[in-house]
C-alpha cells in the first residue's frame, strides 16, 4: 500500500470545512453520484462500478490482468503486480466485495486542485466488520 509521507500531508489544504469542500464521485448503475468526503463512510461499495476502466494488451510495459477472487466469485482487474498481490491478500482476509477504481476524489493542495482515483475499494469482513477502505498499491 502507498503510504502518505509528511510532505504529502503538508501539501494538502486542511483548513476548516475541508471535508465538506473535498468531493468524491462514485458510479452506480452507470450514473455518477457525487458527495462530500465527509459522507463517504456511508456509501455502499456493493453495487458500485469502476469510475475508470482500463484496457490492456500483452505489449504494455506494466503488468495488467485479471485476478480471480474466491470471496467475490469474480475476476478483478489489476494494473500492476502490487495490485495483484493486494487482491490476493484481500481474498485471503475473507473480503466479499472489491471494486477497482471505486471513486474519484477531488481535493485541494498547495499547488491547486487535484484529483485521485484509488486502486481498490472494499468493505472488509470478519474482525474489521463494517469498515470500508480505499487502497493504493505501489507500482
Amino acid at each position: 500500500m502507498a503510504e502518505l509521507a509528511d510532505d504529502d500531508r503538508r501539501s494538502l489544504v486542511l483548513t476548516a470545512g475541508w471535508s465538506g469542500r473535498w468531493v468524491t464521485t462514485w458510479k452506480v448503475a452507470g450514473r455518477e453520484v457525487t458527495c462530500p468526503v465527509a459522507g463517504m463512510g456511508g456509501f455502499p461499495v456493493p453495487g458500485c462500478e469502476p469510475v475508470r476502466h482500463f484496457t490492456w494488451s500483452t505489449r504494455q510495459g506494466h503488468r495488467p490482468g485479471l485476478q480471480s477472487m474466491a470471496g467475490t466469485g469474480r475476476l478483478h482487474g489489476f494494473e500492476s503486480h502490487a495490485e495483484q498481490r493486494l487482491l490476493l491478500a484481500l481474498d485471503f482476509l475473507g473480503v466479499r466485495e472489491v471494486v477497482s477504481q471505486p471513486h474519484r476524489m477531488r481535493f485541494e493542495s498547495g499547488a491547486g486542485p487535484r484529483e485521485h482515483i484509488p486502486d481498490l475499494g472494499s468493505p472488509f469482513s470478519r474482525s474489521m466488520a463494517d469498515t470500508q477502505r480505499a487502497t493504493d498499491a505501489r507500482r
